[in-house]
């Protein structure tokens, strides 16, 4: 982690807001913050961890009086970058806080965000607890880790040289990045083998599905489709034959089919020739009919048409002479209703005129009426209103002395239940002297447990051991037996080759191969051996010794194996008892320790049970909070009431006012009113103006429309008589034109009957047939004659393909018969083959799948050994324990190198069987002491490097790479030589990725920091505390 930039607003002596650069501050590797005591140099350390874990050091979660007595608020920002060059990531955390009416101090806002791409900032979080979370997941430390090791605040520098037992392993497992190999081993090792125990079930489950399924079933199988095969074979033999049959006779009852059809048919087309005959007429008559049927429809239309003519000119002549009547009664009531229309409406307009003077007169009356009674309703309303606002005010200052009287008794409840911060603060150290006893009585009880379950474990690994050296001891007298019987087996053989040595060179000769004694290239005599048969026996021999021996010897090299990894796994748990054993004993003395300080501290508090006294507090706390709250509402209840008189009040002023001007509009009006009723009596009397003009525009209307309605009538009856009188003369004249055509068509009519050798008008109609009743005779003619021939091609066709053969319908169904019977067999076989060959893929799939199956339960089995075994090792967090105990001894002879520095040689760093740090004095004989006795500046001393160490190891294996390192105590108790001394030691663990921060105002230590940041002390009614750089 490297710091860049803090931000500080009113907190503890900080007013106005603050801002440390540490680019600058921290480029030069070491620089210090120095001021006066009480300037607020701490409050930096505290802001980084505030921001960071939201809480402070020295208080804890409790952040009462943090916020400084001249600000209602307060708030941090820290931005810091992590990890390795590449790598990088940047994020800045902000918190807000809010000042509590009694003291208590609430976090407002929170904000976590990834600045890394600073144009696309990601939030990550925005709640505190969230925050708190994400911090330690990304820094790798949680914050009481954080003041112990980076950032050493006054009061803790110490706390990791007193740590002992499970929060010294805790905080060495986050701080090496060791819960890979404790608590996440541990959980992956469960889940592994919870999956495995998933995957066994599962694969039980499965084997049960393939019960029955077996070799000798799978070879059952295939014999039966064998023999299915060889019937499917037989029937498809005897189907090919029957089908050849069927297509034969297929063709020829085809044939003898058609031949009866056609035959059949000529019969009943010689039965139909009269009927023909008749056709033939019929259509003969129709055809000369259709020449004369255009005259006869002439003929009949003519007569309609003249007869209907005839009616017409009868009905206007009737019509004209009813008109002439009608006429003659309308004309004198027509000229009456015109002399009235043109006198007497001119009169009644005018007076209609001087009543629409009078209606004008009477609407304005009638408004001024209506505004009268509207003034009236709302002065009776504003009354009502001015009654309801008086009311309402006077119960709302009711409710405000209600109001008063209930925050006065909160404020009261408030007082009784506050408690002081120096008891709080006890009670919680209390509690946590409770839970490190009871944390302690724990390890003892669980180390023990483990302690006696891995000596349990570890007697039958004994009797495996001896079991395996017996074993090996066995194999090597048998190993050894046989080399002796390989070495008389070779010296035979060399015995019998000595004696044989051409034998033994023309064994290997080949044709053609020079002969190593005379040269030769043919070989036609070889030499042979006397014992030949005997030889070959020992050889089998020696080769069957030499494999016999090389099992052994692998035989032996597994047993060595095995006893190896026996021994190193006897030898671990060996470790690990013996250790845990010093560890039971140093935690049982721990133990008393914790238990007499527990006690102690009760006796102090003067408590029975400090768990109840807490929930004491804890409810104080609460009921504290909703008393708080309550007044809060009751406040705002208060001043949203005393708005609301305020208002009211406003609003009774202004409704009052409003019915002073109601009145006088009343006023007003009603003299207006008395002044427009002279007026319209004046004009018009003592009538009513609107009745009557109602009366003159009705009698008006009836004048205008009988005038119009007698008007319309005679000039209709008069119109109609002229159009029906020009009617008569047209209807007379076509009369006359339709008797002469109708003379004319007779004639005509009559010599085309006489030319197309009819008797009369009726024969002719009786012989007509429509163009569709003739197409439809001619259509049956034709397609008589052409059937006829058809048949007759057709019967000749037949005959000849049959060629005097012939089939019957019953032996023509039994060969259909026998060959669907087969079909239907053959396709019953062909399914049947079909249903065994899927058996027997089937089955043979599942014998695959479950030698599958069945090599994977073993597999599983396998590894469910491995990981009890596993499980059991890692059990307790022992593997971690021995981790982190390894590289605390590496840490520890780095700070004892540094020690001996700082103190000229004299003390050196150790650790004891259990863990814990205690001082070597080399000045004294080696004598070795608990930390505890230390005094101050030797405690300081020893703190500081141990702190140098631990911070070098955090920078190389932590989580993310640390860049910096505060120091905040202890300079002030050291000489100059020992300041010389630890300055040299600051100055070489500096580097370019780790920066050291001093806090002290000592000025010797001021003089040797080349970059500083000076603190200067608020100025009290002027400003808070202010930071400056400087360089030296």
């Amino acid at each position: 982690m490297k710091p860049l930039v803090l931000k500080i607003s009113g907190i503890n002596s900080f007013i106005e807001e603050q801002e440390i650069n540490f680019h600058h501050l921290t480029e030069l590797g070491l620089f210090g913050i120095f001021g006066p005591t009480g300037s607020g140099k701490s409050t930096i350390l505290d802001a980084i961890t505030l921001s960071l874990y939201g809480e402070i050091p020295r208080s804890g979660k409790d952040l009462s009086g943090i916020i400084n007595s001249h600000c209602d608020r307060g708030y941090v920002y820290y931005e810091f970058e992590l990890g390795s060059k590449g790598e990088k990531k940047r994020y800045f955390v902000y918190r807000n806080f809010k000042k509590e009416k009694g003291g208590a101090t609430r976090t407002q806002e929170v904000k976590l965000c990834d600045i890394t791409d600073m144009e696309n900032p990601i939030v990550l979080e925005e709640k505190v607890n969230a925050v708190n979370n994400k911090i330690i997941e990304i820094i790798g430390l949680k914050g009481n880790d954080f003041t112990r090791s980076v950032v050493l605040p006054q009061g803790n520098f110490s706390e990791f040289l007193q740590l002992s037992g499970r929060d010294k392993r805790d905080m060495l497992e986050r701080i090496f990045a060791l819960q890979e190999y404790g608590t996440h081993l541990s959980i992956k090792i469960r889940n592994y083998k919870r999956k495995l125990l998933e995957r066994y079930n599962f694969i039980e489950g499965k084997l049960k599905v393939y019960e029955g399924i077996t070799q000798e079933s799978y070879g059952r199988l295939k014999e039966e489709k064998v023999l299915i095969e060889s019937h499917f074979k037989e029937i498809t033999e005897k189907f090919k034959q029957i089908d050849e049959k069927f297509h034969l006779n297929k063709e020829l009852y085809g044939l003898t089919k058609e031949y009866q059809e056609y035959s059949y048919r000529d019969k009943e087309l010689k039965g139909q020739e009269d009927e023909i005959k008749l056709k033939k007429r019929e259509y003969d008559l129709a055809e000369r009919a259709k020449n004369i049927q255009p005259y006869i429809q002439q003929k009949n239309k003519l007569e309609a048409q003249f007869a209907k003519v005839d009616k017409n000119y009868s009905e206007s002549i009737k019509r004209l002479e009813d008109i002439e009547k009608r006429l003659n009664k309308i004309t004198p009531l027509y000229n009456e209703a015109k002399e009235k229309n043109q006198k007497h409406i001119p009169k009644l307009l005018i007076e209609k005129s001087k009543m629409k003077e009078g209606v004008r007169k009477l609407e304005k009356l009638e408004k001024l009426q209506a505004n009268y009674l509207n003034l009236e309703k709302d002065r009776e309303k504003i009354t009502i209103e001015i009654l309801d606002v008086k009311d309402d005010i006077n119960k709302e200052k009711e409710q405000e002395l209600e109001l008063l009287e209930k925050i006065k008794i909160a404020k009261n409840k408030v007082r009784g239940l506050q408690v002081s911060p120096m008891y709080r603060k006890n009670l919680y150290e209390g509690r946590e002297l409770e839970q490190e006893y009871k944390n302690a009585q724990h390890q003892v009880k669980e180390l023990t447990i483990n302690m006696e379950k891995q000596l349990e474990t570890l007697r039958p690994l004994r009797i495996e051991k001896k079991e395996i050296d017996r074993e090996i001891e066995q194999l090597i007298i048998s190993k050894d037996l046989l080399n002796k019987e390989l070495l008389k087996v070779e010296e035979e053989i060399k015995s019998i080759e000595g004696r044989s040595m051409a034998a033994i060179l023309a064994k290997d000769l080949s044709e053609g191969e020079s002969c190593p004694v005379c040269g030769s290239i043919h070989h036609p005599q070889k030499a042979t051996f006397q014992d030949d048969g005997e030889i070959k026996r020992l050889e089998d021999l020696r080769d069957k010794k030499r494999q016999e021996l090389e099992e052994k010897e692998a035989l032996l090299e597994d047993k060595h194996k095995t006893l190896q990894e026996k021994i190193n796994l006897i030898g671990i748990k060996e470790g690990l008892i013996k250790e845990w054993q010093n560890n039971l004993k140093n935690l049982k003395v721990s133990l008393e320790e914790k238990e007499t300080n527990y006690v102690n501290r009760l006796k102090d508090l003067n408590v029975e049970i400090i768990e109840e006294e807490l929930k004491d507090l804890e409810r104080k706390d609460k009921d504290l909070e909703i008393l708080q709250n309550s007044i809060e509402k009751l406040e705002e209840e208060k001043e949203k009431l005393q708005g609301k008189i305020s208002k009211n009040q406003e609003n009774l002023y202004k409704k009052e006012n409003q019915l002073v001007r109601i009145r006088e509009n009343i006023v007003g009006v009603n003299n207006q009113i008395i002044e427009i009723k002279d007026e319209i009596k004046k004009v018009c009397g003592e009538k009513n103006p609107r009745q009557e003009i109602e009366n003159i525009e009705s009698t008006v209307k009836a004048i205008e429309n009988k005038y119009k309605e007698l008007k319309k009538d005679f000039e209709e009856y008069s119109e109609g008589k002229i159009n029906l009188e020009k009617d008569q003369r047209g209807l007379k004249a076509t009369l006359d034109q339709l008797e002469k055509d109708r003379i004319d068509n007779s004639k005509l009519l009559k010599e085309m009957i006489f030319e197309n050798k009819f008797d009369s008008i009726q024969g002719v109609e009786e012989a007509f047939r429509t163009l569709e009743e003739r197409e439809n005779l001619i259509n049956q003619i034709k397609g008589f004659e052409e059937e006829k021939i058809k048949i007759s091609e057709n019967l000749k066709r037949l005959e000849k393909g049959m060629a005097g053969r012939s089939i019957s319908e019953e032996k023509w169904n039994e060969i259909q018969r026998e060959r669907e019977e087969t079909s239907k067999n053959l396709e019953s076989k062909k399914q049947e083959l079909i249903e065994k060959n899927t058996q027997v893929r089937d089955v043979k799939k599942k014998l695959e799948e479950l030698t599958k199956t069945l090599e994977e339960k073993k597999i599983i089995d396998h590894q469910r050994g491995l990981l009890d075994e596993l499980e059991s090792l890692f059990k307790g967090n022992t593997f971690v324990e021995f981790i982190s105990k390894g590289q605390l001894r590496y840490i520890a002879r780095e700070a004892s190198q540094e020690l001996k520095k700082i103190t000229r040689g004299r003390y050196g760093l150790e650790l004891d069987t259990a863990g814990n740090f205690i001082i070597r004095d080399d000045f004294n004989g080696g004598v070795r002491r608990g930390t505890q006795t230390l005094s101050g500046g030797e405690t300081f001393l020893t703190s500081l490097a141990l702190a140098l160490a631990l911070s070098s190891h955090i920078q190389l294996k932590g989580k993310a790479p640390l860049e910096f390192f505060f120091l905040d105590e202890g300079f002030g108790t050291l000489d100059r030589d020992l300041l010389e001394i630890v300055i040299n030691s600051l100055e070489k663990l500096h580097s370019e990725r780790l920066s050291v921060g001093l806090i002290s105002h000592v000025e010797e230590l001021k003089q040797r920091i080349p970059r500083k940041l000076i603190i200067q002390p608020a100025e009290p009614g002027v400003r808070g505390t202010a930071i400056k750089l400087e360089n030296s």
